[in-house]
């Protein structure tokens, strides 16, 4: 971690976003620093393609959740408070696949999506 103009170390991504579910679906709030607060959910029912992507077997970056309720995804960054959590809870739901999580877990880099062929939106 870098540390700010002011000498103060920055905020950690967990202390101001994070993610719970429940039986309905995921809900996400953040409180940025400089930022306005905001905060959403996602049913599990309209989730349609989740894309994981790895920046190296160190360091997972985020979840792309993909809806039938618009084109573009939901980005859950893995060091979320949550984030780690929200992962499990779409593998016991069948919307991602475990077997394709560990081979994103031991993986040097990419973008690893369940189902993993779909024509569609562009992550993002």
């Amino acid at each position: 971690m870098g540390v700010e103009p002011d000498g103060e170390q920055p905020l950690d991504i967990a202390e101001w976003y994070q993610v719970r579910f429940d039986a309905a679906g995921f809900y996400r709030a953040a409180q940025p620093p400089g930022a306005e607060a905001w905060n959403d959910a996602v049913r599990w029912a309209d989730i349609v393609r989740v894309c994981l992507e790895v920046e190296d077997f160190l360091e997972t970056e985020a979840l792309y959740v993909f809806t039938r309720e618009r084109p573009e995804s939901y980005a859950v960054p893995m060091r979320a408070d949550g984030g780690p959590e929200l992962l499990q809870a779409l593998i016991e739901r069948g919307l991602f696949d475990a077997a394709l999580a560990i081979e994103a877990a031991s993986a040097d880099g990419g973008l690893f999506c369940w189902p993993e062929e779909q024509s569609g939106p562009a992550v993002g």
